[in-house]
Parts: C-alpha cells; sequence; structure tokens
C-alpha cells in the first residue's frame, strides 16, 4: 500500500512538473529553509527542520513548490503518575510537501500544502518496583497545512505555518532562502 502511495504521489509530481512549462533547471528557483516545528495533541514535542524545494510558476504570482523536509527532534515529553514514568521523544521527521503559494503583493505570500510525512517518536516507561520498557515508533501519515511567509528582501522570507498531521496539531516557523 505504501509503495502504491508513493508511487501515485511522485507520477502526480511528474505529471505537475510536465504540465507547468517546459523550463530548464534555474538555480534561482531552488527554495531551502530552516525551521522550528511544534507539535502538540496531548503531548508537546518539537523537532529542528530543513526544506529544499524547486519553484514552478503556474502563472502570474501562482506557484507549485514540491519540497522535502528533514527534521531531528529536539523537546521531548514525560508523563509521571503513581511512581511510573513516561518519556516520548521525537526522533526524526522525512517527508514531501506540495505548496501552492500565491503572492499577494511583493512582501506578502499565503500557501496550502498537502504533505505526507513519517514521524519516529520513541516511548520508554519505567514503572517504581516493575523495571521498565521502551517502544519505537514510525509511520506514514496524509498532512494538510497553511502558513504565510512575509519578504524581508528578494531571497530571504520569514513563515508561520499551522499543519495537522494525523490527529497532531503542528506549528511552525523558519526563515526561507530562494537562490
Amino acid at each position: 500500500m505504501k509503495k502504491a502511495v508513493i508511487g501515485a504521489l511522485g507520477a502526480s509530481a511528474l505529471l505537475l512538473s510536465a504540465t507547468t512549462s517546459a523550463q530548464e533547471f534555474e538555480l534561482e528557483q531552488v527554495e531551502a529553509s530552516v525551521g522550528y516545528m511544534h507539535l502538540s495533541n496531548g503531548i508537546s514535542l518539537g523537532a529542528l527542520y530543513g526544506t529544499v524545494g524547486y519553484r514552478f510558476e503556474i502563472q502570474q504570482d501562482l506557484y507549485v513548490i514540491p519540497e522535502v523536509r528533514i527534521g531531528l527532534g529536539i523537546n521531548d515529553d514525560t508523563y509521571r503518575f503513581a511512581g511510573s514514568q513516561t518519556s516520548i521523544e521525537l526522533d526524526s521527521v522525512f517527508g514531501f510537501n506540495g505548496r501552492i503559494q500565491y503572492d499577494v503583493n511583493p512582501e506578502l505570500y499565503i500557501y496550502g500544502t498537502p504533505s505526507f510525512t513519517r514521524l519516529k517518536t520513541s516511548v520508554s516507561s519505567s514503572a517504581q518496583g516493575f523495571g521498565g520498557g521502551s517502544y519505537s515508533y514510525s509511520d506514514w501519515e496524509f498532512g494538510i497545512g497553511a502558513g504565510a511567509g512575509y519578504r524581508f528582501s528578494d531571497q530571504l522570507s520569514g513563515e508561520v505555518q499551522y499543519e495537522s498531521i494525523d490527529s497532531l496539531d503542528v506549528f511552525s516557523f523558519g526563515l526561507r532562502y530562494n537562490f
């Protein structure tokens, strides 16, 4: 099933890029970003991430930007109850985004982004007098998000985004660089 979904996403990306316009590779269309993402839903986890994407202009002020996102967990969460302790850690984030971006004016842009993301987490538990154990979990999940960005210059902008990935609320902020 996962291979079929990944294959369908890849075929969609190829079809989309073929229908946009016959552009040659231009470094000026490459974008990269770094940022912090906060995941919550009864838990509170954080990650530093980076993305790399390529901007295809569909029409004036409208772009499609396929991206790859990679991140590492930096904040974990711990619960204590009746002498036991459970720690939840976000180990890594890896995914693919398909941003659809509209330039409202030269400084401000808004975007929506479906995503296909793998969150790898670890859970460890210890109970007083009983020892403990650990468990690692990762799975691919679909998400949907929206955000806005403000251009400080032709190359540098700041962004904020909300994304929902498998019942997790993900808030992120970061910097984007256009080569």
